[in-house]
């Protein structure tokens, strides 16, 4: 009842905890593979005809590409639980579009931080990992000096997704969302300037988060910009301050 009265569907349901994928695959499984096919499930039989569903997905089922600009046609090779399982989870969107003509739009989604994101435990991402080390009074530790990441503010991923909701006749269609390429280190550096008395310190990265590191890579936005034509990306350093702001008030 609930799903065949919807015009647009946005399933964001998952886990974001890489390293808590890594140590308990099996719940990672439940979460980011299972949960869809109960909800492709209902769709295939219920969902309103030219209905629209957003699947939000993840650039960690690129794995570590050797290719320096992605696009959405290379092939991917997840190198943790989390990115098979999210990678997983598209194809069968993609399968269930075929076979039931479900309009589908899969965003392919690099780390996301901002308002309303997980404060509580140790794997809350970079960004938040960050601001929670730093307001704890401890140093922020960076692996490596050399290594990248693809981030987005939330409300500028809200904004895209927004824009999607008007598309028709899509069928199956996956996209790389626009990001900011930056260094890890001046993500830390960003922070450390918004918290009084922060400090980071640079390591060399452990073996164990090696294994499943992603390389930093650029991504190739261009397909999606074709069919929204434009998009805000707030600034950098306001979108880490009411970030900080948040994590403050918690």
């Amino acid at each position: 009842n609930l799903v065949s009265k919807q015009d647009i569907i946005i399933d964001c349901m998952g886990w974001t905890s890489h390293l808590g994928a890594i140590n308990d695959p099996v719940f990672d499984l439940k979460l980011n593979l299972s949960s869809h096919l109960y909800l492709l499930n209902c769709l295939k039989n219920h969902l309103k005809k030219n209905s629209l569903v957003i699947y939000l997905g993840s650039t960690v089922q690129y794995g570590n590409n050797k290719s320096n600009f992605i696009n959405e046609t290379v092939s991917m090779l997840p190198t943790d639980i989390q990115g098979i399982n999210k990678l997983s989870a598209e194809n069968y969107f993609r399968v269930y579009s075929r076979h039931y003509g479900i309009n589908v739009v899969s965003l392919r989604i690099p780390n996301c931080y901002g308002e309303n994101q997980p404060y509580a435990g140790e794997d809350i991402g970079l960004v938040g990992g960050f601001i929670k080390t730093g307001l704890l009074k401890k140093k922020i530790v960076v692996f490596g000096k050399d290594r990248n990441r693809n981030i987005i503010y939330v409300k500028d991923l809200v904004n895209i997704i927004h824009k999607i909701a008007t598309w028709e006749n899509v069928s199956f269609e996956s996209y790389n969302v626009p990001s900011i390429n930056i260094s890890i280190l001046e993500i830390a550096k960003h922070i450390s300037f918004l918290i009084d008395g922060c400090q980071i310190l640079v390591q060399k990265i452990p073996e164990d988060i090696k294994s499943f590191d992603s390389s930093g890579y650029k991504l190739d936005y261009s397909k999606i910009i074709r069919r929204i034509s434009s998009y805000e990306m707030t600034d950098l350093k306001e979108s880490f301050n009411l970030t900080v702001k948040y994590f403050r008030k918690k």
